[in-house]
């Protein structure tokens, strides 16, 4: 039997929370447009928004230290973090950094742990 590899579900999770996030954006934006900076309107939207990056983030820095259980699934985890919903439009801090690389130091651990185990 296998087991569905728990990073796919997390990434997909994270793309939906990440574009709620751009959605909470917009509205941002329209209220500022519509009612004016610093309106009601405007920092009940400014104040959603900053709920929704905080969960975006960390959602982010949840799959950043989930160790990816498959081959696919440690490519995935890799795409992920690459791209602008990880660090592709920013650099990774010091301790993202050294979380990605305990994550891949561990999934090869235990991919050569299983290939010992085969032999």
């Amino acid at each position: 039997m296998t087991i569905a590899d728990p990073i796919f579900g997390m990434i997909e999770e994270h793309k939906r929370i990440n574009a709620i996030h751009g959605q909470r954006i917009s509205e941002t934006d329209a209220a500022q447009v519509a009612y004016g900076r610093g309106s009601p309107a405007h920092m009940a939207a400014r104040a959603a928004q900053s709920e929704a990056c905080w969960r975006d983030l960390d959602c982010r820095d949840l799959i950043l230290v989930t160790v990816p259980t498959t081959i696919d699934g440690m490519v995935t985890y890799l795409d992920h973090i690459e791209s602008p919903l990880g660090f592709g439009e920013t650099e990774p801090d010091a301790n993202s950094f050294d979380a990605v690389c305990s994550i891949v130091r561990t999934f090869l651990n235990q991919f050569a742990d299983q290939h010992q185990q085969l032999k």
